[in-house]
């Protein structure tokens, strides 16, 4: 017996579905013949007939990056959620399987963490025209001509630290 993951090793990654095929079956099994999976993650054991897995192959997600092996047994019977045949054993098979942490994961901390920190420098720039405004007890912005000079400058400096921003994301490790 032989077990297979379809999944192209560059395509393994955690929390996306990792297909295995099982090979190298008896033709003369049928649905009373069982195949119980191990992932090696600590998951439960998965099973289903030895009919099923010529129309269906066992999908798995793995929660988190690892190395493992693979196993798959194949019996009359299981004892529940291991791969502790009831009676004879009919075959057996392993593979070892690397899956990565995906790619997605590190993009979508590092778009979290742009977010949060434009978010921040926003209510960062308002805090501080609230209290400049606050604190030289100038009337409304926008009652003076100077306010729109000072509106532009802000603009710029908020500017410049967003176009930098990227850069300086990009230098911190994530994961």
């Amino acid at each position: 017996m032989t077990i297979e993951a379809t999944t192209p090793a560059a395509d393994r990654y955690a929390e996306r579905p990792v297909s295995f095929r099982v090979g190298g079956l008896d033709q003369s099994w049928r649905t009373g013949v069982q195949l119980a999976i191990d992932y090696g993650d600590g998951s439960p054991v998965a099973s289903m007939s030895a009919e099923e897995t010529q129309k269906h192959f066992f999908v798995h997600f793995y929660a988190s990056p690892i190395a493992t092996r693979v196993r798959v047994a194949a019996a009359f019977a299981f004892q529940p959620d291991t791969l502790q045949p009831g009676g004879a054993l009919l075959g057996q098979g392993t593979q070892d399987v690397t899956i990565d942490r995906s790619p997605l994961s590190a993009a979508r901390a590092a778009q979290d963490a742009f977010l949060n920190t434009r978010f921040f420098l926003a209510l960062l720039i308002a805090g501080f025209v609230y209290f400049w405004q606050f604190w030289t007890k100038e009337p409304t912005f926008g009652s003076r001509s100077f306010d729109y000079v000072k509106a532009f400058a802000l603009g710029a400096v908020v500017q410049a630290a967003v176009t930098n921003l990227p850069e300086a994301l990009s230098k911190i490790p994530f994961g």
